[in-house]
């Protein structure tokens, strides 16, 4: 009897560590896309503001 339950307690811990560590994982990738499309954006600004500056500077 005890190692029924031992073992279905084995198993609810391995299915939870696996659902944290998929929960984990997909909060990291989210945090890690929006800093991305973050600075994705960033580099487009300046690269705008860095085209507009040379035409400045040509006339």
């Amino acid at each position: 009897m005890n190692d029924k339950v031992k073992d279905i307690i084995e198993r609810d811990d391995e299915r939870l560590k696996n659902d944290l560590f998929d929960k984990l994982k997909e909060m990291l990738l989210t945090s890690c896309t929006k800093q991305i499309e973050i600075l994705e954006a960033r580099l487009f600004e300046k690269e705008i503001e860095n085209e507009t500056l040379k035409k400045v500077a040509k006339t």
